[in-house]
């Protein structure tokens, strides 16, 4: 049986990809928007390299034809985004990730308006004919919620995708 079958995946939505630093950060961009081949020289700290979200922002610094300068890898958000707040350098995250920065201005999210610079989330579960009763409530909920907070634009820069 070819493993592939035995899931579900389905492609949710995708969501913008933000720059996130402290305005007095040397080199954080400001405005309503910002490319990546700006971002060379400006710090960052990035998930580690088999995270799926660096996987996506190397793809996208490629096609701009730059390299991050990468000066910390964190896995964990809260951490890595406690590490921005202390202005030792930015990140870039997508739009989810902005919920949880703090509204007084000390960080500001600047959006990536690079062409392609998304990160795509997917609902992954057992295909139909192997989910249980209740898996298939869970995974019907979950796409319900995500569809309503997107549609009330309580998600930072996310796109339903159309399927």
């Amino acid at each position: 049986i070819d493993p592939a079958r035995r899931f579900s995946v389905k492609h949710l939505l995708d969501e913008r990809l933000f720059v996130i630093g402290r305005p007095d950060l040397e080199g954080m961009p400001s405005g309503e928007g910002v490319r990546l081949a700006s971002l060379r020289k400006l710090p960052m700290v990035l998930p580690s390299g088999s995270h799926s979200l660096r996987i996506v922002l190397e793809q996208a610094f490629a096609r701009a034809r730059c390299v991050p300068n990468v000066v910390a890898e964190i896995d964990g958000l809260g951490t890595l985004l406690d590490y921005v707040a202390q202005g030792h350098a930015a990140t870039i995250q997508p739009g989810a990730a902005t919920y949880r920065l703090p509204r007084d201005g000390g960080t500001v999210a600047v959006p990536v308006t690079d062409r392609g610079a998304r990160r795509p989330t997917h609902v992954v579960s057992l295909s139909d004919d192997e989910l249980s009763p209740a898996g298939l409530a869970a995974r019907v909920v979950v796409t319900e919620v995500v569809r309503d907070l997107v549609r009330a634009g309580r998600w930072a820069g996310a796109r339903l995708h159309d399927s």
